[in-house]
């Protein structure tokens, strides 16, 4: 083979590797992939008795090395990727987003999210990767809940005791207000127990129980806590956002559920929520 030829053969490898939409053109239709280039008969040959599957991972290995920061916040995620034995295929598969949406100002925040969806419609397509699913969705929350800015504490604070001790109308003009960001999600295990099993290497993780709603919040040292909870105080803290008072909370809530429950009924939750320190009850008017 000529220098020319090699030159060329080079050239295809290396666009192989920057270029996965061509890699797979070239494993798919060989012939269409490398019409483009004047290859001699000799170096079309190499190609046709070329494993074209390893150079794809050999790229799906490179995605992957690139992608190393991703571990620290996605542990279990990854090691259910290596059980499951389909890293390096995911990454291959990932490799073309990757690439294609790289760009100097891409914030490693930016980076985070896409690789998740990506994973997460990865995934999907395949029902039989017991846990990975759920892990995956409960580590990118906690990484997502460590990246809201904390908030300033609220003011005109009531203490707990006192507002156990006000009249039913003033107590409806509290502000219930959350001090640590939290959100509600429902996995169909306990998160918790998942994610340790993972991590203590025992597989298969545990069996689906049906959905389960779990409220994660987030502390100031950057720790989350996760609690499982019933539908309605899931209800009932969704609607919590530092602005509606107790009285407008329960009037959401009745309206979509609950409508026959009187509203003294919701009056445990607010100063439950408050001992359990998920809210703070507050005398502020609302949004001040």
């Amino acid at each position: 083979m000529n220098a020319e030829p090699t030159f060329l053969v080079e050239e295809i490898l290396a666009r192989c590797l920057t270029d996965p939409p061509f890699l797979e053109r070239l494993i798919t239709n060989r012939d269409a992939a490398l019409k483009a280039y004047p290859l001699d008969a000799q170096a079309r040959a190499d190609f046709v008795n070329t494993d074209m599957q390893r150079l794809r991972r050999f790229s799906g290995f490179i995605g992957k090395v690139q992608h190393n920061y991703l571990w620290d916040f996605f542990p279990a995620t990854r090691r259910l990727l290596q059980h499951y034995r389909i890293e390096i295929d995911f990454f291959a598969d990932y490799r073309a987003i990757q690439l294609s949406a790289q760009s100097p100002a891409q914030s490693q925040s930016d980076k985070i999210r896409r690789f998740a969806d990506h994973l997460a419609t990865f995934v999907a397509k395949t029902p039989s990767l017991t846990g990975l699913a759920s892990a995956l969705r409960y580590e990118r929350a906690c990484w997502e809940l460590r990246q809201i800015a904390p908030t300033r504490r609220p003011r005109g604070r009531v203490g707990l005791r006192r507002a156990a001790g006000l009249a039913w109308s003033d107590f409806l003009k509290l502000v219930p207000k959350c001090d640590d960001p939290l959100r509600i999600e429902a996995f169909d295990c306990d998160p918790v127990a998942l994610v340790a099993d993972v991590l203590a290497g025992h597989f298969p993780p545990r069996d689906s129980a049906g959905d389960r709603l779990f409220v994660l919040r987030r502390h100031r040292d950057q720790l989350v806590q996760t609690s499982e909870i019933e539908e309605l105080s899931a209800l009932l803290l969704s609607s919590i956002d530092g602005c509606r008072t107790v009285r407008s909370i329960i009037a959401v809530t009745r309206r979509r559920a609950l409508g026959t429950t009187p509203p003294r009924a919701f009056r445990a939750f607010f100063e439950q929520a408050a001992d359990a320190h998920f809210i703070k009850l507050c005398g502020t008017p609302p949004c001040a």
